[in-house]
């Protein structure tokens, strides 16, 4: 055979060699054992382990997946107790769904026991592909409700005190630390002397602060401070940036308390008219910028719940909440101002959790 003819014969036998693979390639997969679907990725009201969910019947979903090609959901069962433990003992005292014959995997209403406030529900789903094979239980996810009624709320809503004859800055209190809390200093005269025409500017720096507080740690600026006749406040900033009083007429309002037993779990509730900011011993609660969001403010407003157990300690705690106009009482476009409020206001309640089931709430 010559070279053009070997070369014709192997171009002719290579795409059946390609094929004859592809072939190989297609019984071994149809060959191979289906197994069951796998449910993943839980959410609860498109969340994922949210807490305060005040919807009395909270969506449920989840995702599939499956080594199987074609897969599909034939069915579903949802298995909803009060604790993780309970689920893994396979005693759902909220809800067994039991085997239901859908393809559905999106908005499945919860329909079991009726919720109360501040309800714990752990909860777990298995899916049976369309064959009829059950897949495994899925890793177990969470929700927890919020205050679920008008009567859980004992805070009020607070404003700014209205301004005072006398609106003198005094410094009480300046403290130049570690985020941390591991080592500080008193740097409340140096802060002091920064007052000028009533007003503050202070850098959080070492230069402008009588050196390093704490050597190779983040670092902040802590102050306490009154004017005129108006209640104790406090405010700070972080290392490198600038410290301000008054700061831009945003009203800081401050709560101290004592913790002097074990906490097993803390939950801020809170919202306001306009804007807030809430801090726990002087770290913020979260990481949302804005809250608590536009809303028609003639017909509700939105609140958010959140996690502070890590915040809390034993001893002295404080929160503090920053207040601005937002769009209540701010610019809200189209030429509209104060279009539904004149004065901000915040509403915040710190719900502590003991070991003996007590709850003792800051309002």
């Amino acid at each position: 055979m010559n070279i053009a003819h070997r070369f014709a014969l192997i171009t002719f036998l290579a795409p059946l060699a390609l094929m004859a693979g592809c072939a190989a390639t297609h019984r071994s997969a149809a060959n191979m054992p289906v197994s069951g679907l796998l449910t993943e990725s839980l959410r609860c009201e498109y969340l994922t382990n949210p807490i305060g969910v005040d919807v009395p019947r909270p969506r449920l979903s989840w995702t599939l997946a499956s080594e199987a090609r074609g897969a599909r959901q034939s069915a579903y069962q949802i298995m909803v107790a009060t604790t993780p433990a309970q689920l893994a003992a396979g005693k759902a005292d909220l809800w067994d769904s039991g085997k239901v014959a859908s393809s559905e995997q999106n908005q499945i209403d919860y329909a079991g026991k009726a919720l109360a406030s501040r309800q714990a529900c752990a909860w777990r789903v298995r899916s049976w592909d369309g064959n009829g094979q059950a897949g495994p239980w899925s890793a177990t996810a969470t929700w927890e409700t919020g205050l679920t009624k008008p009567s859980d709320w004992q805070a009020k809503w607070i404003a700014e005190p209205p301004a005072a004859a006398e609106e003198t800055l005094k410094i009480i209190s300046a403290t130049y630390e570690a985020v941390n809390h591991k080592a500080s200093r008193d740097v409340t005269e140096l802060v002091a002397k920064r007052v000028k025409d009533g007003k503050l500017s202070v850098g959080a720096h070492n230069d402008q602060l009588g050196g390093d507080a704490a050597p190779n740690e983040p670092k902040q600026l802590v102050v306490r401070y009154s004017i005129g006749n108006r209640p104790e406040m406090e405010t700070c900033a972080r290392e490198h940036a600038t410290l301000r009083i008054p700061e831009a007429s945003v009203p800081v309002l401050r709560r101290a308390f004592e913790v002097d037993r074990p906490v097993v779990t803390a939950r801020l509730y809170a919202t306001a008219l306009g804007l807030y900011e809430l801090r726990l011993n002087g770290q913020p609660v979260s990481d949302h910028s804005i809250a608590p969001d536009w809303t028609d403010y003639r017909k509700r407003v939105r609140y958010q719940a959140v996690d502070v157990t890590s915040l809390i300690k034993n001893g002295a705690n404080a929160v503090g909440g920053s207040i601005a106009n937002g769009w209540y009482s701010g610019q809200i476009g189209n030429g509209a101002f104060q279009f539904y409020g004149k004065q901000p206001a915040i509403l915040a309640q710190l719900e502590l959790t003991h070991e003996d089931g007590s709850i003792e709430r800051i309002c």
